[in-house]
């Protein structure tokens, strides 16, 4: 018989979802479980109008990729705005570039891949 704990872990591991307070960023990716980043965690910014998709499509819509120093890279394409709040992608990462004081760096576009 599974237990209840097991299926509460991998019922955790399917939450995708990001969460910026004023203290930390917490990341909690498809398969996986919660991280916690400070804003002192924030190596890069990187942000482009369009990406070349998977099967070679230009996509002009802005994505935005948030490198941490341990590694992690975080899309924008897997980010849930907070819908109650309104909140757009460009003011969710705005707000993370200005609490971590890492500039937001401008590309053409993102390679099939980088996102």
């Amino acid at each position: 018989m599974i237990s209840i704990a097991f299926v509460f872990v991998v019922m955790g591991m399917f939450d995708l979802y990001v969460v910026a307070s004023s203290e930390s960023i917490r990341v909690n990716p498809f398969w996986g479980f919660e991280r916690r980043y400070t804003y002192t965690d924030v190596a890069e910014i990187v942000t482009a109008p369009v990406f070349i998709a998977p099967k070679g499509n230009t996509v002009y819509r802005r994505e935005y990729l948030i490198k941490f120093k341990d590694g992690t890279v975080l899309s924008s394409d897997f980010i849930e705005v907070d819908e109650i709040l309104k909140r757009s992608y460009q003011e969710f990462i705005a707000e993370i570039a200005k609490r971590s004081g890492v500039m937001i760096q401008e590309k053409a576009f993102f390679q099939n891949g980088e996102l």
